[in-house]
């Protein structure tokens, strides 16, 4: 699967799992989706596995987002 189709695929997982809409960012190295940490518990633990399919992940408290980038 190209970087592209995984990316989207991931942001659609990741999308359902937080109940937000997911940002996807083409950078040099790949693709970079970003996402609101969602307030509830459940939905934080709905969004780990579309994480685990990035090639890396995490989360920024400053701004609230969680994020994994896929790379090209």
């Amino acid at each position: 699967m190209r970087a592209v189709e995984r990316a989207h695929a991931i942001a659609a997982r990741l999308a359902t799992g937080v109940g937000t809409d997911v940002r996807l960012t083409r950078t040099p190295a790949g693709y970079l989706l970003t996402a609101p940490v969602p307030d509830d518990p459940g939905r934080q633990l709905a969004a780990l596995p579309a994480l685990g399919l990035a090639d890396r992940f995490g989360h920024s408290s400053r701004d609230g987002l969680v994020w994994c980038a896929v790379d090209a």
